[in-house]
Parts: structure tokens; C-alpha cells; sequence
């Protein structure tokens, strides 16, 4: 923490933090990749989950203490995800002379956030300053952490956190950045490589290389699969959880029974930025009523086409059945009636994925959709 403080006006603002103790995220589901004491003073940190728009993360230099609370005397930074959340992979960087821009905003804690080019520690948590559920924590004084907080440069390890996994000590050298050439796909193996202080470079003057590397490596998720019939066509719409989520690799499958799958040969695929949205057509529709969508070989999700029409008169049935077959109910419906109550069937069911078929006995047709 450097010598400057805030108006007296402001003077422990901090402690009327309120009590937020509901944390999204986990230990790791952050990590900080760059530390800067050199003026100005700032940090970055990687998602390595996808986070939704509004989720709030603080960041303090303020020391932990043994006695199970903050140091305080130092500074407090709220971070707020935009609208339309971020995805993993995205790096967030703070500048003291941009403090209250770009989802920032600084908090004093009798004091104020700054970096000191003697050590310091940057903690960053969810829930509240006096309730906090830590996610990441860097000390860059002496290499170790310390037995406790006694000073504004020293910190215990906060609890919760694992030197080597989620929390680092570096070097205690002004200025330090993760090397980029130790970014690797799988999430534990990347945490690992972050918090050892190896893996990082020095320097003297500030150092951003960290936050220029790509993370492009880790795996994409999706926040929404829709398929819905135009026509003779097919229309498959993906959104990805942000502006730079998209696969290195994309496959669409479809299927008539949900069984055996074949490979949509893609022709039409307009991704666009603004929407983080992938369009594809399926212009073989036929009796295709499954599609599952692949990211980088790895299954993102499954979704019934809903067809255009509606059972015709008679008496229709509804079963529900598990994945492995098994028969959950069995219920007669009216063409009147296709929007069955499940409400009843909340304890027969657990996690996982069942087969619901709609079927009308005078024509033989057969509506199947996926329940999760």
C-alpha cells in the first residue's frame, strides 16, 4: 500500500459494503495474471469459467489477518460483469488512472487501493468485505506468505485458497506478468502453471505481456441451442457466452430418432460479434427432428425440432421414459390438452436426461422432445 490516502469524506465508505455473502463463482474460477507497482498501478485477471452479466468480484490490497478479518487501512475495488456476461478465456485489466471505468469502481477502506513497489498482495472475493468467499490470491512479498497481517506490504494465506493452485507468491519484484507460453488447455493443469511463481516473468518498469496472450485454447460453452423449421429448412441459432467465445472447431449432427446422428455438411455459417451468435441451415431437414452441436469435439447440447403442425383429433397418449428406457408414466390426453403437468412427476425425477413421446392413435404420429 502506497503513502496516499483519500478525503477524510470517505473514510471507511468500505465498511457500508453491503453484506452480499452469495458467491457464484469458486476458488479458481479466477486468476490474477499480472501485477504492476509502477505507476500507474494495476493488475489483470483471467476467467477461467463463463460469468454472467451483473456478477460482482472485489479485489483489495488489504492484508488477511489470522484473527479471521481483514487489515484494513488499505483499498477495495468492486468489478461488475457487463451486459451479456463474459466468457472464459477473457482477461480483465485495472489501471489506477482508470479506476472507475470499465466495470471498476474504488472503494476506500480507510485508505485506498495501491500497489507498493516494497510488496503487497492483491486478494480477489466474492460475497463481502466482512463476509468475503475468496477465489484468488497473489503475495508478492519475500516469496512466501506471511504468519500474518502486521504490516499494509504483508498477508496470511486467506482460507479457502491452495498455494500452487489458487494463490502464488511471487518474487517480490516491482513488476511481474504470467508468461503466455505456459497457457495450456485444461483448466487445473493452467491454474497450476499460473500460481507457480516459475512461470512468471520480472521486471523493473511495468510488463503487460499477460494480458496480450490469447487463451483461446479453453473450452467455449454456449448459453443458448435453438433449432426451430422454416420452410423445408432448419434454422440452428448458437449464442456463445461472449464477444470472443467461438470454437476453433463446430460440428451439427441431426438425427430422426435421437439415436443414430449424422454430420450436417455446414454451408451457411454467419457468426456475428454483436450477437455472439452462430446461424447455420439445415436445408435436408426430412424427418430429422434431433440436433446436437459440437464445440471443439466436445458435446455442447441436444435440441428437438419442434415441427410445424399439431396433432389432429383423437385421443393422443404422452410416456415419459428414462434414458435407459425405462417407463417413468403414462398418461391419455385430449388433441385439446397436448401441455401435460408434469408438477407431479418432481419426485420420480432426478439430474439427467428423459424421452418424452406425444403420440396421436388415429394417425400414428409421434411428437418426441427431450426433457433435461
Amino acid at each position: 500500500m502506497e503513502t496516499r490516502f483519500l478525503f477524510w469524506s470517505i473514510i471507511f465508505v468500505g465498511l457500508s459494503i453491503p453484506d452480499r455473502v452469495f458467491a457464484l463463482l469458486t476458488p479458481g474460477d479466477i486468476a490474477i495474471v499480472e501485477y504492476n507497482a509502477t505507476d500507474p498501478d494495476g493488475f489483470s485477471f483471467l476467467l477461467l469459467t463463463d460469468i454472467p452479466e451483473g456478477e460482482v468480484i472485489y479485489f483489495t490490497d488489504c492484508g488477511w489477518s489470522v484473527s479471521g478479518a481483514f487489515r484494513e487501512s488499505e483499498g477495495l475495488i468492486q468489478y461488475t460483469v457487463p451486459v451479456g456476461g463474459l466468457s472464459k478465456g477473457y482477461i480483465v485489466s485495472f489501471s489506477f488512472d482508470k479506476r472507475n471505468e470499465n466495470g471498476f469502481t474504488t472503494t476506500g477502506v480507510n485508505g485506498f487501493f495501491g500497489l507498493s513497489k516494497e510488496g503487497d498482495q492483491i486478494l480477489a472475493f466474492q460475497g463481502s468485505y466482512t463476509t468475503p468467499v475468496f477465489l484468488f490470491g497473489l503475495n508478492n512479498l519475500e516469496d512466501k506468505w506471511q504468519d500474518d497481517a502486521i504490516t499494509t506490504n504483508s498477508s496470511a494465506l486467506p482460507p479457502g485458497l491452495e498455494i500452487g493452485k489458487t494463490a502464488i507468491s511471487l518474487k517480490g519484484n516491482t513488476n511481474a506478468s504470467f508468461n503466455c507460453s505456459y497457457i495450456v488447455k485444461d483448466k487445473e493443469k493452467l491454474l497450476g502453471n499460473i500460481a507457480n511463481p516459475s512461470c512468471w516473468d520480472y521486471s523493473s518498469s511495468r510488463i503487460t505481456q499477460a494480458s496480450e496472450c490469447s487463451y483461446s485454447v479453453l473450452p467455449i460453452n454456449i448459453i443458448s441451442f435453438e433449432v426451430e423449421q422454416s420452410g423445408k429448412d432448419a434454422i440452428i441459432t448458437i449464442q456463445t457466452t461472449g464477444i470472443d467465445s467461438y470454437p476453433a472447431s463446430l460440428e451439427i449432427e441431426r438425427s430422426s430418432d435421437g439415436y443414430y446422428f449424422e454430420r450436417i455438411e455446414l454451408g451457411i455459417n454467419d457468426f456475428s460479434v454483436e450477437r455472439n451468435e452462430i446461424r447455420i441451415l439445415d436445408h435436408n431437414i426430412q424427418n430429422s427432428v434431433y440436433y446436437r452441436v459440437y464445440f471443439d469435439s466436445a458435446l455442447k447440447g441436444v435440441k428437438f425440432l419442434e415441427k410445424e403442425g399439431r396433432l389432429d383429433s383423437g385421443l393422443g397418449k404422452f410416456e415419459l421414459y428414462s434414458i435407459d428406457g425405462q417407463l417413468i408414466t403414462r398418461e391419455y390426453i385430449y388433441p385439446e390438452e397436448l401441455e401435460v403437468n408434469l408438477i407431479c412427476l418432481t419426485e420420480k425425477l432426478n439430474e439427467g436426461i428423459y424421452l418424452g413421446f406425444f403420440s396421436n392413435n388415429n394417425e400414428k404420429k409421434v411428437v418426441r422432445k427431450i426433457y433435461k
